[in-house]
Protein backbone atom coordinates (compact mmCIF):
# COMPACT_ATOMS: atom_id res chain seq x y z
CA UNK A 1 0.00 0.00 0.00
CA UNK A 2 1.51 3.60 -1.40
CA UNK A 3 1.53 5.54 2.22
CA UNK A 4 0.86 8.77 0.75
CA UNK A 5 -1.54 10.47 -1.68
CA UNK A 6 -0.27 10.29 -4.99
CA UNK A 7 -0.09 13.62 -6.19
CA UNK A 8 2.52 14.46 -3.17
CA UNK A 9 5.21 11.86 -4.75
CA UNK A 10 7.47 12.20 -8.31
CA UNK A 11 5.54 10.35 -11.32
CA UNK A 12 8.68 7.69 -11.36
CA UNK A 13 7.99 7.07 -7.85
CA UNK A 14 4.69 6.63 -7.83
CA UNK A 15 5.41 4.43 -11.28
CA UNK A 16 8.33 2.24 -9.41
CA UNK A 17 5.57 1.60 -6.58
CA UNK A 18 2.77 0.83 -9.06
CA UNK A 19 5.45 -2.10 -10.01
CA UNK A 20 5.35 -3.17 -6.50
CA UNK A 21 2.14 -3.07 -5.60
CA UNK A 22 -0.47 -6.21 -6.85
CA UNK A 23 -3.96 -5.31 -7.96
CA UNK A 24 -6.70 -7.17 -5.13
CA UNK A 25 -9.24 -7.11 -8.18
CA UNK A 26 -6.91 -8.39 -11.02
CA UNK A 27 -3.90 -10.00 -9.36
CA UNK A 28 -1.46 -8.18 -11.80
CA UNK A 29 0.73 -5.10 -11.21
CA UNK A 30 -1.54 -2.56 -9.87
CA UNK A 31 -2.26 0.10 -12.84
CA UNK A 32 -1.19 -2.72 -15.27
CA UNK A 33 -4.23 -4.92 -14.98
CA UNK A 34 -6.76 -5.98 -18.33
CA UNK A 35 -8.91 -2.55 -19.18
CA UNK A 36 -12.35 -3.55 -17.37
CA UNK A 37 -10.32 -4.13 -13.60
CA UNK A 38 -11.49 -0.73 -12.24
CA UNK A 39 -8.77 -1.19 -9.14
CA UNK A 40 -6.43 -0.64 -12.08
CA UNK A 41 -8.25 1.79 -14.21
CA UNK A 42 -8.44 4.03 -11.26
CA UNK A 43 -4.71 3.99 -10.43
CA UNK A 44 -3.18 4.59 -14.30
CA UNK A 45 -5.50 7.85 -14.01
CA UNK A 46 -3.90 8.28 -10.66
CA UNK A 47 -0.71 7.87 -12.10
CA UNK A 48 -1.34 11.51 -14.13
CA UNK A 49 -1.25 12.98 -10.59
CA UNK A 50 2.09 12.75 -9.79
CA UNK A 51 4.88 15.67 -9.65
CA UNK A 52 6.34 15.96 -12.98
CA UNK A 53 10.20 17.68 -12.86
CA UNK A 54 12.07 17.59 -15.87
CA UNK A 55 15.65 16.27 -14.98
CA UNK A 56 18.50 18.77 -15.40
CA UNK A 57 20.49 18.73 -18.71
CA UNK A 58 17.37 17.66 -20.62
CA UNK A 59 15.51 19.53 -23.15
CA UNK A 60 12.15 21.15 -21.37
CA UNK A 61 9.27 18.66 -22.14
CA UNK A 62 11.74 15.18 -22.30
CA UNK A 63 10.67 14.13 -19.05
CA UNK A 64 6.67 14.90 -19.64
CA UNK A 65 7.53 13.19 -22.77
CA UNK A 66 9.16 10.06 -21.25
CA UNK A 67 6.13 10.10 -19.10
CA UNK A 68 3.29 10.02 -21.30
CA UNK A 69 5.50 7.08 -23.41
CA UNK A 70 6.05 4.65 -20.37
CA UNK A 71 2.25 5.32 -19.44
CA UNK A 72 1.25 3.93 -22.99
CA UNK A 73 3.66 0.93 -23.10
CA UNK A 74 2.95 0.08 -19.56
CA UNK A 75 -1.09 0.23 -20.23
CA UNK A 76 -1.84 -0.34 -23.56
CA UNK A 77 -5.15 -1.07 -23.72
CA UNK A 78 -7.65 0.93 -26.49
CA UNK A 79 -3.92 2.03 -28.32
CA UNK A 80 -3.06 1.25 -31.58
CA UNK A 81 0.06 -1.16 -31.65
CA UNK A 82 1.55 0.72 -33.90
CA UNK A 83 1.06 3.95 -31.50
CA UNK A 84 2.37 1.60 -28.68
CA UNK A 85 5.06 0.43 -31.00
CA UNK A 86 6.32 3.41 -31.79
CA UNK A 87 5.82 4.76 -27.87
CA UNK A 88 8.25 1.59 -26.95
CA UNK A 89 10.97 2.42 -29.34
CA UNK A 90 11.08 5.90 -28.30
CA UNK A 91 12.03 5.42 -25.15
CA UNK A 92 15.74 4.92 -25.45
CA UNK A 93 16.06 8.27 -27.20
CA UNK A 94 13.93 9.94 -24.49
CA UNK A 95 16.09 7.98 -21.56
CA UNK A 96 19.23 9.07 -23.15
CA UNK A 97 18.12 12.72 -22.83
CA UNK A 98 16.78 13.33 -26.10
CA UNK A 99 13.41 15.14 -27.17
CA UNK A 100 12.09 14.62 -31.04
CA UNK A 101 10.93 17.97 -32.53
CA UNK A 102 7.33 17.14 -34.67
CA UNK A 103 9.31 16.76 -37.84
CA UNK A 104 11.62 14.01 -36.37
CA UNK A 105 8.38 12.39 -35.20
CA UNK A 106 6.34 12.31 -38.28
CA UNK A 107 9.37 11.02 -40.12
CA UNK A 108 9.47 8.43 -37.31
CA UNK A 109 5.73 7.45 -37.48
CA UNK A 110 6.02 7.46 -41.62
CA UNK A 111 8.60 4.94 -41.52
CA UNK A 112 6.46 2.85 -39.13
CA UNK A 113 3.37 3.24 -41.10
CA UNK A 114 5.65 1.91 -43.88
CA UNK A 115 6.48 -1.30 -42.30
CA UNK A 116 9.61 -0.10 -41.33
CA UNK A 117 11.87 -1.92 -38.83
CA UNK A 118 13.25 -0.97 -35.05
CA UNK A 119 16.56 0.23 -36.55
CA UNK A 120 15.27 2.52 -39.99
CA UNK A 121 12.93 3.99 -36.96
CA UNK A 122 15.42 5.16 -34.64
CA UNK A 123 17.55 6.11 -38.07
CA UNK A 124 14.36 8.56 -38.89
CA UNK A 125 15.46 10.59 -36.25
CA UNK A 126 18.60 11.46 -37.27
CA UNK A 127 17.95 11.55 -40.99
CA UNK A 128 14.65 14.57 -40.70
CA UNK A 129 17.39 16.38 -38.83
CA UNK A 130 18.25 15.17 -35.37
CA UNK A 131 16.80 15.15 -32.16
CA UNK A 132 16.91 18.01 -29.59
CA UNK A 133 19.82 16.97 -27.41
CA UNK A 134 20.33 17.49 -23.47
CA UNK A 135 22.62 20.87 -22.91
CA UNK A 136 26.28 20.34 -22.15
CA UNK A 137 25.95 19.11 -18.20
CA UNK A 138 28.86 21.25 -17.06
CA UNK A 139 27.05 24.21 -18.74
CA UNK A 140 23.44 23.94 -18.54
CA UNK A 141 22.26 27.29 -16.27
CA UNK A 142 19.22 25.97 -16.12
CA UNK A 143 18.46 25.62 -11.91
CA UNK A 144 17.68 22.03 -10.73
CA UNK A 145 13.96 21.06 -10.71
CA UNK A 146 11.65 23.24 -12.87
CA UNK A 147 8.78 25.15 -11.96
CA UNK A 148 6.98 22.23 -10.26
CA UNK A 149 7.55 22.25 -6.45
CA UNK A 150 7.53 19.52 -4.46
CA UNK A 151 5.04 19.80 -1.22
CA UNK A 152 7.00 20.14 2.18
CA UNK A 153 7.06 17.06 4.65
CA UNK A 154 7.80 13.76 4.22
CA UNK A 155 10.69 11.97 6.01
CA UNK A 156 9.89 8.02 7.03
CA UNK A 157 9.11 8.05 10.75
CA UNK A 158 8.18 4.47 10.56
CA UNK A 159 11.06 3.41 9.37
CA UNK A 160 8.99 0.78 6.67
CA UNK A 161 10.57 -0.27 3.29
CA UNK A 162 11.60 3.23 0.96
CA UNK A 163 12.00 2.27 -2.73
CA UNK A 164 13.86 4.57 -4.62
CA UNK A 165 13.73 5.71 -8.83
CA UNK A 166 17.62 6.04 -9.41
CA UNK A 167 18.05 2.48 -10.94
CA UNK A 168 14.45 2.37 -12.54
CA UNK A 169 16.09 5.54 -14.56
CA UNK A 170 19.62 4.31 -15.39
CA UNK A 171 23.21 5.50 -15.50
CA UNK A 172 22.62 6.68 -19.25
CA UNK A 173 19.86 8.55 -18.84
CA UNK A 174 21.41 10.74 -16.26
CA UNK A 175 18.57 9.87 -13.62
CA UNK A 176 16.66 12.44 -11.81
CA UNK A 177 18.48 15.13 -9.82
CA UNK A 178 20.03 14.93 -6.81
CA UNK A 179 17.56 16.92 -4.74
CA UNK A 180 14.82 14.53 -6.37
CA UNK A 181 16.35 11.23 -5.62
CA UNK A 182 17.02 12.36 -1.72
CA UNK A 183 13.07 13.14 -1.83
CA UNK A 184 12.04 9.82 -3.19
CA UNK A 185 13.60 7.95 -0.92
CA UNK A 186 12.02 9.47 2.08
CA UNK A 187 8.91 10.07 0.73
CA UNK A 188 7.37 6.51 -0.94
CA UNK A 189 6.61 4.47 1.14
CA UNK A 190 5.12 0.51 0.75
CA UNK A 191 4.26 -1.50 3.54
CA UNK A 192 5.26 -4.81 3.14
Amino acid sequence: MVVDEVDRHLWRVVDAAYDRLTCAECGGALSRGPAGCAACDRAHRYRYAAIEVDRPGVPPGNEHALRVNVSVVRRPYGISAKEVLGRRLSLPILLDGHLPGTAQAQAARAVLDKGGSAAEYAESFTASGGVASAPDRETDARPGPSAVQRPSGGGNPSGEAVLGVASWAGPASGGVGRRAQEGSRRSCMVRR
